[in-house]
């Protein structure tokens, strides 16, 4: 079950990252987007033929996962750029 919710934090990962950053696309992926709605149509069958203890397991994982990234990753990402814009200054 871990494997599927990994699945699916990726597939919707590549998703996400395609749409805010369009401009500047660091990978390649042929096909796109068909591989991730692939991959979120195999997780979605998955899940349908889970019992409900798995499925509670999986909430619960991205759930941590969706804490993680709205606290940790974006306390990181402000201080990045706080010292990125104070690098700038000090240049000048």
């Amino acid at each position: 079950m871990i494997l599927v919710t990994i699945y699916l934090l990726i597939a919707v990962s590549a998703i996400v990252h395609r749409l805010r950053r369009r401009d500047a696309a660091p990978f390649r992926m042929p096909l796109w987007p068909l591989p991730p709605l692939i991959a979120l149509a195999g997780v979605g069958l998955s899940l349908v033929e889970q019992a409900p203890s798995d499925l509670l397991q999986t909430a619960v994982l991205v759930a941590i996962a969706l804490v993680y990234a709205l606290a940790y990753l974006q306390r990181r990402r402000d201080l990045r750029s706080a010292s990125d814009s104070s690098m700038m200054e000090s240049e000048n």
